[in-house]
């Protein structure tokens, strides 16, 4: 494996699956950049780790219980692009809509990029859309409707 896949690997497993915020700090550099996408709920760039380790800690606190599952994950030098699945429930606030208990599952992609031993910079995107469906607060597309 080279050293993104392991990263990469690691921080879905050991990180992200476990919704271990202290894990981020032994996979991503202290200065770790997030891309976020452009959908509904998006926060934009977020730069360092502790600003991303927020961000992403108010998900947590949204989706307690979320699990991620990696369906691809490709390399390409100091680059590995990530196909994954995540399911949780939505137990906390989330972008202003009061918990609901549902099931949800969404996938995303993302791309990260390692330098020094860590994870220096992510791409991500996401279905907020289907998140946002799934916990009733925008209505589901018809089929007719795409």
């Amino acid at each position: 494996m080279t050293e993104v896949e392991t990263l990469v690997r690691g921080f879905f497993t050991d990180a992200i699956d476990t919704g271990d915020l202290g894990a981020f700090d032994r996979y991503c550099s202290e200065d770790y950049v997030w891309h976020g996408g452009s959908d509904p709920g998006a926060i934009g760039d977020v730069h360092g780790i502790e600003r991303f380790k927020a961000a992403v800690g108010t998900f947590f606190t949204a989706f307690p219980d979320l699990k991620v599952e990696i369906l691809d994950l490709l390399v390409d030098g100091d680059k590995a692009a990530v196909r994954f699945l995540e399911t949780g429930t939505h137990e906390g606030p989330f972008v202003g809509v009061a918990p609901t208990g549902k099931k949800v599952a969404f996938s995303g992609m993302g791309i990260y990029r390692a330098a020094g031993g860590k994870l220096v910079e992510e791409w991500f995107v996401d279905d907020s859309r289907a998140i946002f469906e799934q916990i009733g607060a925008i209505p589901e597309l018809r089929e007719s409707e795409v």
